[in-house]
């Protein structure tokens, strides 16, 4: 990791409009952005984007020095009504046509349930993602479901999902403060999982919420170590609190620039 470029994950910046989440992140000196393309964050991107919005995205990510990596989805494919499942569909195959619209290599997605869904709704469920992971592909863009709740909070859950999707070019995306959320061991999980692992969202927990990298309880100097042996090219940096977004994420990148040159120092 201490090659690894970093960057921001976007549900923090929320409340920040396109230019103001671009300022910061230059600002922060951090390049790479995960751009939102969900209702409920209507300052971010969306599936009625056109071609000028499109441009203007791209200008103000160049104006700055920024890619775009990623677009996170909000996407809930245990939707009982068919209809409302059809929507659902629609929108992650629009939100995977404007990543690749704006350059972007990946589309983080969820599975939806915030519990443990009948096995006949997972089932459904898991064919629309295997669906949108094909749809994908032919765009040269990979899906990735992240970790949290319901289907997915435990590693185990993880696993015999990844397992399941095994053929589909399905990735993950490994948030460490989820899996110490939902009870889990975030270190074991990026063990049994590392090898399913698209992209990062650098996250901590306290035992009560995320908080700046640091001032939880995961040990990240095994985590960073662990990420360092991976393939991964890139994380993106995870402070989910508006309030204070900018201070937060400072603290985290401060953190994790202090580990990353103590991991280099090792090297040498």
């Amino acid at each position: 990791m201490s090659n690894m470029k970093l960057g921001l994950a976007g549900w923090g910046f929320r409340e920040m409009s396109i230019r103001e989440y671009f300022d910061t992140a230059s600002r922060l000196g951090l390049p790479l952005i995960e751009l939102n393309c969900r209702p409920d964050v209507p300052n971010h991107a969306w599936v009625d984007f056109d071609k000028q919005d499109v441009t203007e995205v791209q200008d103000c990510a160049a104006d700055e020095g920024l890619k775009i990596v990623a677009l996170a989805a909000n996407n809930d494919f245990t939707q009982s009504d068919p209809g409302l499942l059809s929507s659902q569909v629609a929108q992650i195959r629009r939100t995977i046509e404007l990543a690749g619209e704006l350059g972007a290599s990946y589309v983080r997605a969820i599975v939806g349930a915030e519990n443990q869904p009948p096995p006949a709704v997972l089932e459904t469920a898991l064919r629309r993602l295997q669906e949108a992971a094909q749809f994908a592909d032919s765009f040269d863009i990979r899906l990735a479901i992240e970790n949290g709740s319901g289907p997915l909070a435990s590693a185990g859950q993880c696993l015999a999902i990844m397992e399941q999707l095994a053929a589909d070019p399905i990735g993950l995306v490994y948030n460490p403060a989820n899996f110490a959320r939902d009870g889990d061991d975030p270190i074991k999980a990026l063990e049994m999982l590392g090898q399913y692992v698209c992209y990062v969202h650098l996250c901590d927990w306290d035992g009560r919420d995320c908080c700046p990298i640091g001032k939880g309880n995961i040990d990240w100097e095994k985590l960073i170590t662990l990420l360092d042996k991976s393939p991964l090219t890139f994380a993106l940096i995870e402070y989910p609190h508006p309030q204070d977004i900018e201070l937060g994420t400072a603290a985290s990148y401060k953190k994790l620039t202090s580990l990353l040159r103590k991991l280099s120092s090792r090297h040498t």
